[in-house]
């Protein structure tokens, strides 16, 4: 219910997201929408335009905040999903 997501704090990983996409979304979701349909990030919108694009993380890759740039998933430990994403995008990785 998107209200009900509206009503709660953010944390990192959607907080994240609304940078890498510009889309606010809910709490623990990362790349998609409130309706949880996926939207681009700015790392894949460069690569649609030919440019190259990375991550540079002093955390691990799938925590919430650098995986919120690269990958889709409606919610943050999803392991195998966040994993997907990173094979799925082209991003160098620093």
């Amino acid at each position: 219910d998107p209200e009900f997501i509206m009503k709660h704090a953010i944390d990192s990983a959607n907080s994240a997201s609304a940078y890498s996409t510009g889309v606010k979304t809910g709490v623990n979701m990362m790349g998609v929408d409130l309706y949880e349909q996926p939207v681009r990030t700015i790392l894949e919108e460069a690569e649609t335009c030919g440019k190259s694009g990375g991550i540079m993380s002093s955390v691990p890759i799938l925590h919430a905040t650098p995986a919120a740039f690269v990958t889709h998933t409606n919610y943050r430990k999803n392991g195998h999903q966040l994993a997907d994403g990173f094979r799925e995008t082209e991003a160098t990785w620093a």
